[in-house]
């Protein structure tokens, strides 16, 4: 009964996380959550040479009484990546929702003349993520690759058993068909 059990609440784990073989893109966007592991892997997938620049969603920073955003402590010097600051492009608006990070994402690939992106995030984030930036991106002719934050503690596996991972797998099965609901996947 135990081994039944870890398998399908494996598969719903995996079927969250999305992969793809990377390629050279135009760019690594790297979405919000209040995550260090997205940044992190989206600067090493940049040291690797996968895109020269990082797309950065800005997003709110609140604890303990600081009400700021990583732009604002970036500005301040107290934010810093391992990425030279030339090759980082902030969306400079705060997003609401992954469906907002992808409309600003495009717009920015857009004006720039960009058509490729390696799209970084937690890994039970990938498939929601991906699907969404997909719908965004496709009518404009832009293609995205899902890259799930490697070394994240957001990993799928087990996660019935951890309640930092068991809460974000049942908010993505959540999320999933609200996002079909809206039309934003």
């Amino acid at each position: 009964m135990v081994l039944f059990h870890s398998v399908w609440l494996g598969a719903m784990g995996d079927f969250l996380v999305a992969r793809e073989e990377l390629s050279p893109s135009d760019t690594i966007i790297v979405l919000a959550g209040n995550s260090i592991y997205r940044a992190r892997y989206g600067a090493m997938l940049y040291q690797r040479g996968l895109a020269p620049r990082v797309i950065i969603s800005n997003e709110p920073v609140r604890t303990r009484g600081l009400d700021s955003t990583w732009l604002e402590l970036k500005g301040l010097g107290l934010s810093k990546l391992d990425i030279p600051d030339a090759a980082i492009m902030p969306i400079e608006q705060v997003s609401g929702s992954t469906f907002e990070e992808a409309q600003h994402s495009r717009d920015m690939m857009l004006r720039q003349g960009w058509s490729s992106a390696i799209l970084v995030t937690d890994p039970f984030h990938t498939r929601r993520a991906l699907l969404t930036f997909q719908s965004v991106f496709g009518p404009a002719g832009l293609r995205v690759t899902p890259a799930p934050a490697e070394g994240s503690k957001y990993q799928t596996d087990g996660w019935w058993r951890d309640p930092d991972r068991g809460i974000r797998v049942i908010q993505e099965y959540i999320k999933l068909p609200y996002y079909l609901v809206k039309r934003q996947i």
